[in-house]
């Protein structure tokens, strides 16, 4: 998987639990164009990802968790504080 590079929509696909995919060079916050889609079956909204997700300041980076110690995604080159509702959406 790329990063996101020009303004697009990272469709993940099944990750099966343990597994996770990285995402170098993403980008968040209000009126950003990337946008994450997730599956409405493991997230509710904006608020159920922030609790599920934990920051690592040194790398950097935010990782989004289906379950317990279990890693979906690892968005790279982003802080937890920059997300915004608009960097998601529920299917």
């Amino acid at each position: 998987m790329t990063g996101f590079g020009a303004s697009r929509c990272v469709v993940l696909g099944t990750v099966s639990l343990g597994s996770r995919k990285s995402v170098p060079d993403s980008v968040a916050g209000a009126a950003t164009d990337n946008v994450i889609e997730l599956s409405l079956a493991h997230f509710a909204d904006i608020n159920d990802v922030l609790i599920r997700a934990s920051e690592n300041a040194a790398e950097r980076s935010v990782t989004i968790n289906v379950g317990f110690d279990a890693p979906l995604v690892v968005l790279e080159d982003v802080a937890l504080i920059d997300f915004h509702a608009d960097d998601f959406r529920f299917v």
